[in-house]
C-alpha cells in the first residue's frame, strides 16, 4: 500500500494505494500455485443513467442534499450497492441496478470515473455518462499519475472521447508510486532451490524513476525453507511513497502469513538506498497521510479489532522520530488526514472497548462513539462540533471542508468548525447490515470526491 504527495484528498490517496500494494503482494504469491486471470475482451456497455428527481425519490434509492453540496465539486458514492455520481444540482445512477458497485476513483485531472460492478471494471465520464466496460475485476484498478488506468493487469490511455486503450504489459512487480510521477517502486522475489526441498526466496524494495526506467535496489530481504525446520524469514508487505524523495516506508511480514498480518505487520521508514530501515512500530493496514516539511501521519497498534490499541501518531522523516496526537485515556485514534498544504491534521477517536459480538447493534453503538478532531501547527487538538459518528475524514482541495462518513451517510462540515455539519447523502450500506470484519467497516470503499 502506498503513500502519496498532497493532492486534494492525500490521506484517501494513500489509503487507496497502500490497499493497492497489498493487493499486489497477494497476487504474487497466488501465481505460485495458480494460474493468472486472462484480461477480458475490451466491450462497450452504456449503463442506466437517471436524473435527479427520479434517482432521488425511487424507494431505494438515497436521500441527497444537493443544495447543500452545491460549489463543493463531484461526488461518486455508492448506496446499497448502487452507484451514483452528485454533480452539481444533478444526481445520476452510474452502475445498472442489481449489480453491487464499489471503489470509484476519480483520475487526477478529475475528467474520469473508474469503478467497479457486478465483478467487472468500468471507466465513466466523471459526470457517470459514457461507462464503459475495461475487463474483469480480479486485479484492483488505479489511476497512475500521468493519467493512465490501470485495470484489467495492464495500463490504458483515456482519450478524449473517454475510450480506453490498451497501451502495452504493466511492468512487473509494480507496487507503489507518487502522484506526482517522482518515483515508482517495484517488489520482486527470486526463488533458487535445492536439494531435499530446500528454498531460498529473495525480496528486493527497486526503486524508479519512471514507470519503464533504470531501477535501484534499495532494500533486499531473504526467505528460506527446510523441511525440517519450516519457513524462516520475512516477506515485503505494504509500500508507500513519501513525498518530495523523503523515503519509503514498508512492512515485513513474517513467512507471508495472513493471520499474523490481520494483526499487524512491523513497519520501516528508509530514506536512501542501502540506508539501515528505522522502526516504526506495528500497524495494521498501514492508514498513513503525508503532511508538510518531512512529515507523515500513521495508525500504529496491533490487533486486528478496530476497537483496540489504534493510535494515530505524526511523524518526521529525519530524524525518524513519532509523537502520539492528543487522545483522551480510554479511547483509540485512527484515520488520520493532513489537509493539502499539510499543516493541520484531521483524525478520528472512539472508545477503546472489546467486543466480539460483530453483531450489527453493537457495530453501529461503536461508530456512533466517534468524533472528529483537528490538530493545528500549535499542537492543540480541538473536537469539531456536531460530528459524533465521524470516520474517513477527507479534505476538500482548498482545505476549507472536510467530507465524512457518519451514520451510514455522508457529511460535509466546515474545517474551522464554525458551521453545523449538513448531510449530504446516504445511506452507504443496507441500514440492516454494514459489512463489518472486527469491527472494520471498509467506508472508503464507498465514495470518491473530487474538488479541484
Amino acid at each position: 500500500m502506498t503513500l502519496t504527495e498532497p493532492r486534494s484528498d492525500p490521506s484517501a490517496q494513500a489509503q487507496a494505494l497502500f490497499q493497492e500494494a497489498r493487493e499486489c503482494t497477494r497476487r504474487r504469491r497466488r501465481r505460485r500455485a495458480t494460474v493468472g486471470c486472462g484480461l477480458a475482451a475490451l466491450l462497450y456497455a452504456i449503463l442506466s443513467t437517471g436524473d435527479a428527481r427520479s434517482a432521488g425519490s425511487a424507494p431505494a434509492g438515497p436521500a441527497v442534499d444537493r443544495a447543500a453540496f452545491a460549489g463543493h465539486g463531484r461526488l461518486a458514492f455508492v448506496s446499497q450497492g448502487r452507484l451514483y455520481v452528485l454533480d452539481g444540482a444533478r444526481l445520476r445512477a452510474v452502475s445498472a441496478a442489481g449489480e453491487t458497485a464499489s471503489r470509484p476513483q476519480f483520475s487526477p485531472d478529475g475528467r474520469h470515473l473508474a469503478y467497479r460492478a457486478g465483478g467487472a471494471e468500468y471507466l465513466a465520464r466523471a459526470d457517470g455518462t459514457g461507462a464503459r466496460r475495461v475487463g474483469s475485476a480480479a486485479v484492483a484498478q488505479s489511476w497512475l499519475p500521468d493519467g493512465e488506468l490501470v485495470a484489467a493487469g495492464a495500463p490504458w490511455r483515456v482519450g478524449a472521447s473517454g475510450f480506453p486503450r490498451r497501451v502495452g504489459p504493466l511492468p512487473p512487480g509494480l507496487t507503489a508510486w507518487s502522484p506526482s510521477g517522482a518515483a515508482f517502486v517495484f517488489v520482486q522475489s527470486t526463488v533458487r532451490r535445492s536439494r531435499g526441498g530446500r528454498w531460498r526466496e529473495s525480496w528486493r524494495l527497486e526503486v524508479a524513476r519512471s514507470l519503464r526506467g533504470p531501477r535501484t535496489t534499495w532494500y533486499e530481504r531473504h526467505v528460506s525453507f527446510a523441511p525440517a525446520t519450516g519457513t524462516s524469514g520475512e516477506v515485503l508487505g505494504g509500500v508507500a511513497v513519501l513525498p518530495r524523495h523523503a523515503g519509503i516506508l514498508f512492512t515485513l511480514d513474517p513467512g507471508g502469513s495472513s493471520s499474523v498480518a490481520a494483526d499487524g505487520l512491523a513497519t520501516y521508514l528508509i530514506g536512501a538506498p542501502s540506508e539501515a530501515p528505522r522502526s516504526l512500530g506495528t500497524t495494521v493496514g498501514l492508514s498513513v497521510s503525508p503532511g508538510g516539511a518531512g512529515t507523515f501521519a500513521l495508525t500504529t497498534g496491533p490487533d486486528r479489532y478496530a476497537t483496540l490499541t489504534k493510535r494515530v501518531e505524526v511523524c518526521s522523516v529525519r530524524p525518524a522520530a513519532c509523537r502520539a496526537t492528543p487522545t483522551a485515556a480510554g479511547r483509540v485514534s485512527f484515520d488520520p488526514a493532513f489537509s493539502p498544504d499539510g499543516r493541520t491534521l484531521a483524525y478520528i477517536t472512539a472508545p477503546s472497548t472489546f467486543q466480539g459480538d460483530f453483531e450489527q447493534r453493537n457495530v453501529v453503538a461503536w461508530y456512533a462513539s466517534h468524533t472528529l478532531w483537528t490538530l493545528g501547527p500549535g499542537g492543540k487538538a480541538h473536537r469539531i462540533a456536531g460530528t459524533t459518528g465521524a470516520s474517513r475524514p477527507i479534505w476538500s482541495a482548498d482545505g476549507r471542508s472536510l467530507l465524512y462518513t457518519a451514520h451510514d451517510a455522508l457529511h460535509l462540515v466546515a474545517a474551522d468548525g464554525r458551521t453545523r455539519p449538513v448531510r449530504i447523502a446516504g445511506p452507504l450500506f443496507d441500514p440492516a447490515h454494514w459489512p463489518a470484519a472486527y469491527f472494520r467497516v471498509d467506508w472508503r470503499d464507498q465514495f470518491a470526491w473530487w474538488s479541484r
